[in-house]
């Protein structure tokens, strides 16, 4: 029982540095947005941008695999404390929080495909600018799901370690 404790710490951490991390790809979003709406002329081969795009591709893909990771233990690991230690109640409420991990999944994966876009150039001018801020409204949209999930994730592993200290 004090290894299913000590899992369940562990992941109420990695939420603190998930939300984190997606802070921080949202900061970089808004940053190149910014960038983007300061220069109306830009040009696709501009150093700045060019480096401010490739470290938001690199935020993304370092999110998108930490999350991946982390929802992978909840998926298998915690699963199996909540299988054992969980009643009806607390298991129906990680189920669907389980769902909503591939919703997190596929929004990652969406967003990566729109960072490559627009690393590749394939947008032109005010097409770039447009499809740069749509990117930004979309990753400050994923930041909040993820803090809404984690948030909930939080309260409900909590109470499942609240009964595995009395028990």
């Amino acid at each position: 029982m004090s290894g299913s404790i000590e899992l369940i710490d562990k992941l109420l951490q990695d939420h603190a540095t998930i939300v984190q991390d997606t802070q921080g790809a949202c900061s970089d979003a808004t940053a190149l947005a910014n960038l983007t709406q300061a220069d109306k002329d830009f040009s696709p081969g501009r150093l700045d941008r060019a480096e401010g795009i490739k470290k938001l591709q690199n935020t993304i893909g370092d999110c998108e695999s930490g999350v991946a990771d982390h929802f992978k233990e909840e998926e298998t690991a915690l699963l199996e404390v909540f299988k054992n230690y969980g009643d009806d109640n607390l298991m129906g409420q990680f189920h669907t929080l389980l769902k909503q991990h591939q919703e997190l999944k596929d929004r990652f994966a969406e967003a990566k495909n729109r960072v490559d876009k627009l690393v590749s150039g394939e947008f032109a001018g005010g097409n770039w600018n447009a499809s740069a801020n749509d990117l930004m409204t979309y990753m400050n949209k994923t930041r909040q799901l993820i803090e809404e999930h984690a948030s909930t994730e939080h309260t409900l592993f909590r109470s499942l370690r609240e009964g595995l200290s009395k028990g």
